[in-house]
């Protein structure tokens, strides 16, 4: 019997926001967008697909032939793209220091995790516009932003995820951005101190003085003038991740100097490692522990969660992490404690690398296992089928990711580590003309060899077939 035609009921709503003033939202929602109530149709019509058993889509770049999974995957496409917004100065105002149109990110303590990886494959053009857009922001005002909101600078997290950002769109080749004038501001953010007036602004590092001193941020800089007030270690381990990623511009644009001194402190993930425990901890001034060993309950060092989530957060050297947490097999062990103990907590972005950790030590099986749990539990087509909310489209862009078969777990290096696709095969069209496609033929009996994909392998085309 022939399967039924399966017809979409989504529809495409024009959205349009102003900092301003309402009226400019009312006067651009119909003169900027650009559309009537008949081009709105005439989309709705393009993006009505129709279907026998496997349900086909295609969407910004794209195409997935599954038999269940496609409504959430594309729902959660859509929000990876909803918060690459654009801004445009007014007709006649002074937008104070921005005065072009940008594409600008707004969460990037978020959004560097996947959301602009996901980019630099799918849409490397945007991905230009808004690396371009952030370096047009520090030549205006000043500065490369640490949290960007409102058309503004802020601190409203930690970090200075500009540099993941600016440095992964780098190394995987995207062509556009003005990296030398880049690289003179993610050097200024990691080695210099803004003015009093700019660092209540939002302006530079939070806490930096003490990082360069101590090599780490201690419990005694309670790191004020922050929305978020403390977090010593999480600053300390996100600093180092930061400076790796500077790191790799310098080696191009910075002296010999800067190029030690950034791989350096990018070590510093090692002095909030409490080599007694294996956990982050909290550290004091003079190098003593906080020898903490509640690992579930949120403590003033560590950024909206516990240490048990933000131990792992060392992307950029997992190898040495794993040798600081005890070796292989204990770091698979604590690895298995934080899903066997229900100690993972999507909802918190700097959980989203854990379950790729597994391929590491050799345990790709687990990595497919835990990922495909998460995929299943926690996301879902209904509201409130997120834990928490979108986080400006990196909650979305995990998902489709990891339904797509592989993760980024370090931005800034041009490689993702391998998970298991949930579709039979996905197609990859690329901007430049090529096609990438991922099948998969069965679940892996045994672990492979290879548990790393290059950026370079997509951009070539061909086929990515996992058995």
């Amino acid at each position: 019997m022939k399967a039924p035609k399966i017809q979409s009921t989504k529809k495409v709503v024009p959205m349009i926001y102003a900092y301003t003033t309402p009226e400019v939202a009312r006067h651009d929602g119909w003169t900027k967008i650009g559309q009537t109530e008949q081009d709105v149709e005439t989309r709705i019509r393009q993006q009505t697909q129709t279907a026998d058993i496997a349900y086909h889509i295609e969407w910004k770049g794209v195409a997935i032939f599954d038999d269940g999974s496609g409504d959430r995957f594309t729902d959660k496409d859509f929000h990876a793209y909803l918060r690459a917004s654009g801004v445009e100065q007014e007709e006649g105002k002074n937008n104070e220091w921005f005065h072009v149109t940008g594409k600008r990110s707004k969460a990037m303590f978020d959004t560097f995790r996947a959301l602009h990886p996901l980019l630099a494959i799918i849409a490397p053009s945007l991905s230009a516009q808004m690396v371009q857009s952030l370096v047009t922001m520090a030549e205006e005002g000043g500065w490369l932003p640490i949290f960007p909101c409102w058309n503004s600078y802020t601190a409203a997290m930690i970090g200075d995820h500009c540099s993941s950002i600016i440095a992964d769109a780098y190394v995987k080749g995207i062509k556009g951005p003005d990296y030398a004038t880049a690289y003179r501001f993610m050097r200024q953010n990691a080695f210099d101190a803004p003015t009093t007036e700019q660092y209540t602004d939002g302006m530079g590092r939070r806490a930096l003085q003490s990082y360069l001193h101590y090599g780490f941020i201690p419990l005694e800089d309670h790191v004020a003038d922050a929305f978020h007030t403390h977090e010593q270690t999480s600053r300390t381990l996100e600093y180092a991740y930061d400076d790796f990623c500077v790191a790799q511009l310098a080696r191009h644009f910075g002296t010999e100097a800067d190029l030690r001194a950034l791989l350096e402190r990018s070590q510093n993930w090692r002095h909030v490692i409490n080599p007694a425990t294996g956990w982050a901890d909290g550290r004091h001034a003079d190098g003593s522990w906080e020898n903490n060993t509640d690992l579930t309950h949120r403590k003033q060092y560590i950024t909206e969660g516990a240490t048990c989530h933000y131990t792992w957060f060392v992307p950029h050297d997992v190898p040495a992490l794993i040798q600081a947490m005890g070796g292989p097999r204990r770091f698979e062990q604590k690895l298995d404690s934080m899903f066997t103990q229900h100690l993972y907590w999507h909802g918190n972005e700097p959980c989203h690398q854990i379950a790729y950790l597994y391929n590491y030590v050799g345990r790709p099986d687990k990595t497919r296992q835990w990922v495909h749990h998460i995929l299943d539990t926690e996301y879902a087509d209904t509201p409130g089928g997120l834990s928490g909310n979108d986080d400006a489209g990196q909650m979305s862009a995990w998902y489709i990711f990891s339904a797509i078969g592989f993760y980024p777990v370090c931005p800034g290096t041009p490689s993702y580590q391998l998970g298991a696709p949930v579709f039979r095969r996905v197609t990859l069209n690329l901007e430049n003309g090529q096609r990438f496609v991922i099948k998969k033929r069965r679940w892996p009996k045994k672990n492979g060899s290879r548990f790393t994909l290059l950026h370079s392998d997509i951009l070539c085309g061909g086929k990515l077939i996992i058995r």
